[in-house]
Order: C-alpha cells, then sequence, then structure tokens
C-alpha cells in the first residue's frame, strides 16, 4: 500500500500531511501527488473548495480518471544507484527548520544605489531549511528514513517521460502498477491497486539519463 505521507512536503502550510476533499485522501509536494478513496481512518485536514481550486495537479488526475485513461502495466525500470544522504548522513534520521535569515526562501534580496541584487543564502546554502539533529529523532525527508539517495540530475525514462527516481520510487514496487506516459505536457500518470497520481516530468537538457 501507498505511503501517502512520502508524497507531501513537510516545510509546506497545507501539505505537510494528507488531507481530504470530495471523498478522497490527496498527498502531494508539487511535483508528484498520490490520491486514494477516503476510508476515514486517517486524521486528515479537509480541504475548502477554495484551496483544491488552486491545487493544479489535483485536477488533472481527477481529469484522467474521469476520461478512463488506458495505462497498460509498466515493464521493468531500472533505477540508478544511490549515494550516502548528506543531510542524515546515512542514519535515517534527521530534522530540518526553516532557515531564519532567509526565511525558507533559500536566497536574500537587497539593493544599492546602483543595482538590485540577489544571492544565495550561505546559512543555508539555498536549501531553505537547516539541519537541526542527526542520527536521532525524527525519520530523514531527504531520503525518507533510507539513509540514501540518488544523484543529483539524473532521471529514469518512464513510458517517454524523464522523471525524478526519488519520486518513481514511491511507486516502483506497488501491485498491479500502471503507467502512461503524455510526452509532450511532460506527465506521467499512474495507477496502482489503491491510489492514481502523476509525476511531473522533467527537461533533460545537459542532464544524466537513465534509460528504462
Amino acid at each position: 500500500m501507498i505511503n501517502l505521507n512520502y508524497f507531501c512536503q513537510p516545510s509546506h502550510s497545507n501539505f505537510q500531511q494528507p488531507v481530504r476533499y470530495d471523498g478522497y485522501l490527496i498527498a502531494t509536494n508539487g511535483h508528484v501527488m498520490a490520491v486514494m478513496p477516503d476510508d476515514g481512518r486517517l486524521g486528515a485536514k479537509e480541504l475548502s473548495k477554495r484551496e483544491i481550486f488552486q491545487l493544479r495537479l489535483y485536477h488533472i488526475v481527477i481529469d484522467a480518471l474521469s476520461n478512463n485513461r488506458v495505462m497498460p502495466p509498466v515493464g521493468p525500470v531500472e533505477l540508478p544507484e544511490k549515494e550516502t544522504c548528506k543531510t542524515c548522513r546515512g542514519s535515517g534520521k534527521a530534522e530540518k527548520r526553516t532557515c531564519k535569515e532567509c526565511d525558507g526562501e533559500g536566497y536574500l534580496e537587497f539593493e544599492s544605489d546602483y543595482n538590485d541584487y540577489e544571492v544565495e543564502c550561505k546559512s543555508c546554502g539555498g536549501d531553505g531549511e537547516i539541519v537541526v539533529s542527526r542520527y536521532i529523532g525524527k525519520s530523514c525527508t531527504d531520503c525518507n528514513g533510507s539513509g540514501s539517495v540518488y544523484k543529483q540530475h539524473v532521471y529514469v525514462l518512464v513510458d517517454g517521460v524523464y522523471v525524478n527516481p526519488k519520486y518513481y520510487e514511491l511507486i516502483a514496487n506497488e501491485p498491479d502498477l500502471q503507467v502512461f506516459g503524455n510526452v509532450l505536457e511532460r506527465k506521467l500518470y499512474f495507477k496502482t491497486a489503491d491510489a492514481v497520481g502523476i509525476i511531473m516530468g522533467v527537461m533533460t537538457s545537459g542532464s544524466s539519463k537513465e534509460a528504462a
């Protein structure tokens, strides 16, 4: 069964945990989304119509469902090798907090009499978050507690769409997995035994690719 918490964005005010709307549970971080029927067991926040209107990925997923889009079973996809997670240093445990210097933006803006400037925040290195503890406490959100991550800018090709392997890994071992790649829009739709969703594709110019 899909773990919806892995699809969420811990630093987002509305989507730190799965939410519910119109009989569905929804989990997203803006790059990937999973939707499944709400069985009432999960204590999730109910979204308002205004909030769901702003959630573009939800409408894309629901539109695909309503059109009964055919998704064939997916063939084997070889994921690239991982490296030790720098955030938790391989322990699987780490806790981050929003950087106070840049308020989570990852950059700072200032101006002089001559120019406006935007520079990377040195406190957080542009991440917008600072690691405050390792080896103990919460599961590391960068590696989902595994202690290892995929290298940056390495992607896998699934049904014609290049996607981030860390997002495809969330569904790779789900039973009855089916996918449909919209190559022009760079969207990978998926169905599993208990959920449907979407992974946003990436442009790969100048990046490493792992063909599947």
